[in-house]
């Protein structure tokens, strides 16, 4: 993977995840560089088109009127499958960069948040990194029982919506119906 100092990795599909470790495993050297290349990713993305909700100007300015952020990885995988090394620097690096930009963040989202994303051991690292809370994206009402690190979510759809359906979604309107389609749906055997 190495070569006289020149790294080469390939982004196939079966030897994506190899690459990225190695990477990772060499970031010592490049540590000092991880926030201008993060700019440089960024700027690349916009000049392609791609859109972004905020910059961290925005982000900041949000932070004043009582928003809170909250950390989503830094480029959302699947954590519970990904390797130590790569769960370290997604969690990490995310928390590191959110609290160097707004002055803390202790709150994170799994991405994806299903059941194959969450594991003890993410808990784990999530509270090692200073996570205090952690969230999943179904939706059900939590009490005194529901782990800190495994909190249901209300999702919004990327869309417009009206304000009935918004009451509704934050109501908790869509638990019967998930709770019904679970009784419903044969379980999976591993």
């Amino acid at each position: 993977m190495f070569d006289g100092g020149r790294r080469e990795v390939s982004l196939e599909r079966s030897r994506r995840a190899e690459s990225i470790d190695a990477l990772l495993a060499a970031r010592i050297e490049v540590s000092g560089s991880l926030d201008e290349l993060a700019e440089k990713l960024l700027a690349l993305q916009l000049n392609r088109g791609a859109s972004t909700i905020c910059n961290w100007q925005q982000l900041a300015e949000l932070k004043k009127f009582g928003v809170d952020m909250g950390s989503h990885s830094v480029t959302h995988i699947r954590l519970a499958p990904a390797s130590a090394l790569r769960r370290f620097f997604e969690i990490g690096e995310s928390k590191r960069l959110l609290d160097a930009k707004l002055g803390g963040c202790n709150a994170f989202a799994y991405p994806y948040g299903d059941a194959d994303v969450v594991s003890n051991v993410t808990s784990a690292e999530l509270e090692a990194a200073g996570f205090d809370l952690a969230f999943l994206t179904h939706a059900e009402f939590s009490d005194h029982r529901t782990s800190r690190l495994h909190l249901p979510r209300f999702s919004l759809p990327d869309r417009g919506m009206t304000m009935s359906e918004f009451q509704s979604r934050v109501e908790g309107g869509g638990i019967p119906l998930r709770r019904l389609k679970a009784l419903l749906t044969p379980a999976k055997h591993h």
